[in-house]
């Protein structure tokens, strides 16, 4: 009797050793990135890391302002601009356009935008125009391809515009629904298409110049034609439920 006492003793000791452990393995994760995310040089971290692995969270923290102007802190679920990610979204969008039979990846783009007034829409295929290997500059439609299409590798933004209006033809829908319902299905409920009601959530951009200064944008200089490939709104915490819905496959519909 004395030796299963001894044993359950000294399992219930193991198992507490174990949890103290297991904290203190998540508690030096947290600190470790904190000592990396309060460094000063070469200059101060301002934002947002959120990071989860698995649907489980292992690190949510904000540092510094969302309005250097007004001193306001930033916050754990403030909205940001995608930038370039927005391409993910556009392109997911287009390869369900894709199971569905509208777009096939490997024809020229004149098949769907048969107006289009540029000669390199009869070579440029909807496959050149995601993997930025179509020859487009990046900013500029007007000039002659930099290179035979799908030769080399150039990225483009514009090559994102082009696509996003191959996708709004096939679909039938414009970019804001199509996105919007994409967020829903993602669960994504701090994510928003750009436009004047949820552009005033968005957390205005900084730049730090060589003197320390900074200069705050208070404006978004991006237009519609820019939201296909360079700007949408969202939070880190959705950045992370897109993740984890894109691959695992839950953003089909």
């Amino acid at each position: 009797m004395k030796q299963n006492f001894k044993l359950a003793f000294f399992a219930i000791i193991i198992l507490f050793a174990s949890c103290n452990l297991s904290a203190q393995q998540k508690d030096n994760y947290s600190t470790k990135i904190d000592s990396l995310l309060k460094t000063k040089n070469p200059r101060n971290f301002n934002g947002v890391v959120f990071i989860q692995q698995k649907g489980k969270l292992k690190y949510a923290k904000a540092f510094g302002f969302d309005d250097f102007n007004k001193k306001t802190s930033i916050k754990v679920d403030d909205k940001f601009s995608t930038m370039s990610l927005a391409k993910q979204f556009t392109a997911t969008l287009i390869l369900q356009q894709v199971e569905k039979g509208t777009i096939d990846l490997q024809t020229p783009i004149r098949k769907y935008l048969p107006d289009f007034k540029y000669s390199w829409a009869d070579t440029v295929t909807v496959h050149q125009l995601l993997n930025n290997t179509s020859g487009l500059y990046s900013e500029s439609l007007d000039k002659s391809l930099k290179f035979k299409p799908g030769t080399a590798f150039s990225y483009s933004n514009v090559g994102y515009y082009v696509a996003g209006l191959v996708l709004e033809k096939q679909s039938g829908k414009n970019f804001e629904t199509l996105v919007t319902a994409l967020f829903k299905t993602c669960k994504m409920r701090n994510s928003y298409y750009p436009n004047e009601t949820s552009s005033q959530f968005l957390t205005k951009g900084h730049l730090i110049k060589k003197d320390g200064t900074i200069n705050q944008f208070d404006k978004i200089s991006f237009t519609t034609d820019h939201y296909w490939g360079s700007h949408l709104i969202v939070s880190a915490q959705d950045l992370a439920k897109w993740n984890e819905c894109l691959h695992n496959g839950g953003y089909s519909g």
